[in-house]
């Protein structure tokens, strides 16, 4: 990129908008820019199975309509419409030759073409640009990551703790309109979490420890079933929905109110220590890694109950016989 500050890559972003959403109007007024009406159906997720009250997604289908605009049109319309102007050639030059920050630069055109075809409020749009300059100046955007969990229950309906917060399912939470097909999700809770980070990597890590954690908090087969994450930003992989493999729940616990201030002291004194498999692992595995590799296995493996035991032992030993012992538990 030539130059990364924010104040002289605005100026050209802000004329960029200002003509793009003068195209869109023409097109409107022209007769050339045409939306197209299309139906859609709001339904139950079926993949989602809710535990606490399986009966919470019996509830009638809705029928709704939404304004679309043909990605073909709107192909068009960016190569022949927009990339031919000055403002955009300016708004390139701006961002620099580098590969990425051209790639940045096509979404915003494409979201601020779309927004201002579907009559999005003019701050909304406006604030694409925040979102852009944020991305290209390398600040690290906020993460909303939303996390189904299975074998952690709460007594209450929300529970904030730290950077993030837990809550009951409500129905409109297995409403979509368009439904994720990633297998049968079984789960008890969800939990949301907010952070500022510049990988998508990151906010993954951040998931992982936070069940680890809740893994820990107390005895529980505490595992992901699926966990999404969204920011606000025109950098790739800036949303990920991923599905989990099945885990056995064993063992499950409920958390209050009154748990949030030791799970909140908790969080904050080992969350940064806790393994992840989004962290290289250490060349050599140590009695820690190897107990909570154990323990994991004990919480969460499908099979006897006499594998759960098995494991469990692997891990008091690992856990009381420390390092490079050849002696075993009796």
């Amino acid at each position: 990129m030539s130059d990364p500050s924010p104040t002289k890559l605005r100026l050209p972003l802000q004329a960029l908008v200002r003509r793009i959403v003068t195209e869109v109007r023409e097109g409107e007024k022209a007769g050339w820019l045409i939306l197209h009406r299309e139906k859609y159906t709001l339904r139950p997720d079926f993949s989602l199975h809710y535990s606490v009250d399986p009966a919470i997604r019996d509830f009638p289908l809705e029928e709704g309509e939404e304004d679309v605009w043909e990605t073909s049109e709107m192909q068009s319309f960016v190569s022949e419409r927009v990339e031919p102007l000055r403002e955009y050639r300016e708004a390139l030059q701006a961002v620099g030759a580098d590969p990425e920050p051209n790639r940045m630069l096509g979404a915003f055109v494409w979201r601020v073409a779309y927004d201002a075809a579907l009559a999005v409020e003019p701050r909304i749009i406006e604030q694409h640009i925040e979102t852009l300059l944020q991305d290209l100046v390398g600040e690290p955007p906020e993460y909303k990551a939303k996390v189904w969990l299975a074998g952690v229950t709460l007594a209450e309906d929300t529970l904030h703790i730290s950077n993030f917060l837990e809550e009951k399912v409500n129905e409109r939470m297995l409403h979509y309109a368009h439904a994720f097909h990633g297998g049968d999700v079984r789960f008890s809770c969800i939990a949301e979490l907010r952070m500022r980070a510049r990988q998508p990597f990151e906010v993954q890590k951040e998931v992982d420890r936070l069940v680890t954690a809740l893994r820990l908090f107390r005895l529980g087969s505490v595992s992901a079933a699926r966990y999404q994450f969204h920011s606000n930003s025109f950098a790739p992989f800036a949303s990920l929905r991923s599905g989990a493999q099945r885990s056995a729940v064993r063992i499950e616990y409920a958390l209050s109110l009154s748990d949030a201030p030791n799970f909140d002291l908790f969080l904050n004194s080992l969350t940064s220590l806790l393994p992840s498999t989004y962290t290289l692992p250490h060349k050599e595995p140590d009695f820690l890694s190897t107990a909570f590799q154990w323990y994991s296995e004990a919480m969460l493996a499908m099979g006897p109950t006499e594998g759960m035991i098995a494991w469990a032992i692997a891990c008091l030993e690992a856990l009381f016989l420390g390092d490079n012992s050849p002696t075993e538990l009796s």
